[in-house]
């Protein structure tokens, strides 16, 4: 009997097939009944079992896709609250593919991954079109996943010359300084010292 409802009737046979796709998440019970020859029943203890068929949501929730990140960047996560293990792989773009970089099975610590982006991108200025996948496996050993796309690692700070005036210029009046930088500077700050 499951959830107190009526008997499957099973002759000769110690086995029964459940489909528990039919029945909501949650828990159930079950129970089994068994007759005799002379029509004699005995009846089992009732077990309770935890029916699971959805699969965990996860999703990443820092870093987002599109974004630069530098350095060791916290990975923050979301998921269900019988999440039993996370794994955090990484893609850099080099064609080898997904790499495990954490696996944590400690719901206690809120799920996050402190990633040391220079481990996958160390042979390089910048690495470009990086991609971070969470995988969540639950207490039913059901997956799912959520993947961060177009993430650049940029952990070369920018170069900056002086071009104009040179090292050890006599100067006087109003000058124009100029300098050269590396492409991806966003802003030249000239300073001097009296």
């Amino acid at each position: 009997s499951i959830d107190g409802a009526g008997w499957a009737n099973i002759t000769n046979s110690t086995t029964y097939a459940w489909n528990t796709s039919a029945y909501n998440d949650g828990t159930h019970t079950l129970q089994v009944r068994n007759n005799d020859s002379v029509g004699n029943t005995g009846l089992s203890s009732t077990v309770s079992v935890i029916v699971d068929n959805t699969r965990p949501a996860v999703v990443i929730i820092s870093p987002l896709s599109n974004t630069t990140i530098k350095g060791n960047v916290t990975v923050l996560t979301s998921t269900n609250p019988d999440t039993a293990r996370l794994d955090f792989y990484v893609d850099n773009n080099t064609g080898l593919g997904w790499a495990l970089r954490r696996s944590d099975t400690n719901r206690a610590d809120g799920w996050d991954f402190a990633w040391d982006t220079a481990l996958d991108c160390a042979t390089t200025a910048e690495c470009t079109g990086v991609r971070l996948r969470v995988n969540s496996t639950d207490s039913a050993n059901l997956t799912s996943n959520f993947t961060v796309s177009g993430l650049e690692i940029d952990n070369t700070a920018p170069t900056v010359t002086l071009l104009y005036p040179p090292s050890s210029a006599t100067i006087r009046g109003i000058i124009i300084a100029s300098a050269t930088s590396s492409s991806d500077t966003t802003r030249v700050v000239f300073e001097y010292s009296p």
